[in-house]
């Protein structure tokens, strides 16, 4: 499975593991994630790795940087929806200002 991770405080997008529903070369579910993932790292000039997992941040803090966010993520929900089994969103909330954040799991 993939967990997408994504944080609106910090405006970044964090991708790990498999989608394990097709054989490499022929999953599309891994395929359509790639696609989005690649897409937020070209706009915010790269991604950086950490402990095998794709980490993507935004070049700024701006309400454009998080409407592309909103965007990409609207596109990992759809996918999410069609393939509950392969591909899971964390979301993480922040409450109120200078509260700790929570974590929100969608199995949408």
């Amino acid at each position: 499975m993939i967990i997408a991770e994504y944080d609106k405080s910090r405006i970044e997008l964090k991708l790990s593991g498999h989608a394990n529903y097709a054989r490499k070369g022929e999953d599309i579910v891994c395929a359509a994630v790639s696609a989005l993932a690649f897409t937020y790292a070209e706009h915010n000039g790269g991604y950086t790795e950490n402990n095998g997992a794709m980490v993507i941040k935004a070049v700024s803090r701006d309400p454009v940087e998080e409407r592309i966010l909103d965007v990409i993520i609207g596109g990992l929900r759809m996918i999410s929806r069609e393939y509950p089994d392969n591909l899971l969103i964390k979301e993480n909330i922040q409450r109120h200002a200078g509260e700790t954040a929570e974590r929100k799991e969608h199995e949408i």
